[in-house]
């Protein structure tokens, strides 16, 4: 069909772009050398890394090519055991707006929390690296749109690129609806209530520092509880329609450790949820927990999920839940 081409062609010219234009946007790296570090970033990238070296040129390279400049990439070296530090110190001799920290392994939270404590800049961006950046233009879009608009979060619509295929999607329904923006708008976030792809945001660095939100200690979730308190203290923020991240889906499966802290998490959305009456973040938040459950849980392990869940969660309201979206029964 018709979308199915797009999407395959979609994928296609990112697969050109991203993963074989390496030289393109080294050209642009090579264009900054000798740049002075800038004094006062209006974005600071934050980049947790550990053993990344497969995909760190890439990431750096897409991040380094962004029409906007004044930007500085705080990379934490979350104690990597491959060659990712060098590669990092390479980058960095090639352009000081670079900023290198390392720590002993603490996690990617823990990493993030060092580059909000660290970070010059007026807005934080966050980034994986094994994802990228749809285009060029995507820092300085929302530095405008965020500087415009007078807004402490801004940001816009998710894009997903499957490696296997080569193929990007960019629609999104049912429970992942809230990963498309349909029109450039100042939107409060009690009609929002969504708590998933924070990295298509920027955020105002003082903002999150005078509101203390960080990321909390967990092995995995720990994005959606940052989420959900940034859009709730800013109580506002604006979104554009354009794709402003791309995430790339790798095959993943959480051990048990893992699912624990899944649900813990999920906890504290949920008695935020409760607090502040917001039911349709409630049922997100359920909703994306049973994809882990069914996308990356083990056989054997899928008893456990459902049992620390009902467990950790016994007061949970399911008559927020139509009965044939349940995946704890």
């Amino acid at each position: 069909c018709q979308d199915e081409q797009q999407r395959r062609q979609k994928g296609q010219d990112y697969q050109a772009t991203i993963f074989k234009g390496e030289n393109h946007y080294l050209k642009s790296v090579i264009h900054n050398r000798g740049k002075s570090q800038i004094q006062h970033p209006k974005v600071s990238v934050i980049l947790p890394i550990y053993n990344a070296s497969k995909e760190l040129e890439r990431c750096l390279n897409i991040i380094i090519s962004q029409s906007l400049k004044d930007i500085e990439i705080i990379c934490i070296n979350d104690g990597s055991t491959d060659n990712s530090l060098e590669i990092l110190k390479h980058y960095q001799s090639i352009d000081d707006r670079i900023v290198i920290f390392s720590q002993d392994n603490a996690g990617s939270g823990a990493a993030r929390n060092l580059g909000i404590q660290e970070a010059r800049g007026e807005f934080a961006a966050f980034m994986d690296s094994d994802d990228f950046y749809p285009d060029i233009t995507v820092l300085e879009k929302l530095y405008k749109a965020a500087k415009e608009n007078n807004v402490k979060i801004c940001g816009g619509s998710m894009s997903e690129y499957y490696p296997q295929f080569k193929e990007v999607n960019s629609e999104y329904f049912n429970e992942f609806e809230g990963f498309h923006f349909h029109q450039n708008a100042l939107i409060d976030y009690c009609d929002y209530q969504y708590d998933y792809g924070y990295y298509r945001f920027i955020y105002d660095l003082k903002f999150l520092r005078d509101n203390n939100i960080i990321f909390p200690k967990y092995q995995r979730f720990q994005d959606p509880v940052f989420m959900v308190k940034a859009f709730l203290a800013a109580k506002q923020f604006y979104a554009v329609t354009d794709a402003t991240y791309c995430y790339i889906h790798t095959p993943k499966i959480f051990l048990r450790e893992q699912i624990t802290d899944i649900v813990k998490a999920s906890s504290e959305i949920f008695e935020i949820a409760r607090t502040n009456k917001l039911e349709q973040l409630c049922r997100y938040a359920y909703y994306h927990i049973g994809y882990f459950f069914r996308d990356n849980t083990l056989p054997e392990d899928k008893e456990y999920f459902i049992k620390t869940f009902k467990e950790t969660n016994a007061d949970f309201d399911y008559s927020l839940i139509p009965d044939d979206r349940r995946w704890d029964k």
